[in-house]
């Protein structure tokens, strides 16, 4: 039977062989590693997003369209138990269109 190259013994037992052992006053610690945090939160702050769309000479924020929806949803809709939301934004209608549960409409201005 012939060896693989990659994993054959004859490469990987040199490997073991050259390991160095650690040294006899090596202190081992039961202590789990410290969590690497990302730049930003490591520096005291937090990164804040907002995704804008932008349109002729108009920009509104996603955010914006989304707290717009919620707040016709509860105007027009106040009572119905909302499991899903889907909103479409066609910015050449100036407009953000929304189903929700799949079935009731409505619309909200962008600008």
């Amino acid at each position: 039977m012939k060896k693989n190259k990659k994993y054959g013994s004859k490469n990987n037992n040199a490997a073991v062989q050259n390991a160095k052992a650690a040294p006899a006053d090596a202190t081992v610690s039961n202590q789990p590693e410290a969590e690497v945090l990302p730049e930003s939160q490591a520096a005291g702050f937090e990164v804040t997003e907002d995704m804008l769309i932008q349109f002729g000479e108009n920009e509104v924020s996603v955010k914006r369209i989304s707290d717009k929806v919620r707040q016709s949803c509860e105007e027009n809709y106040s009572g119905t138990q909302v499991k899903e939301v889907k909103i479409y934004v066609k910015p050449e209608d100036n407009k953000a269109y929304y189903v929700l549960n799949g079935e009731l409409e409505g619309s909200v201005e962008l600008a």
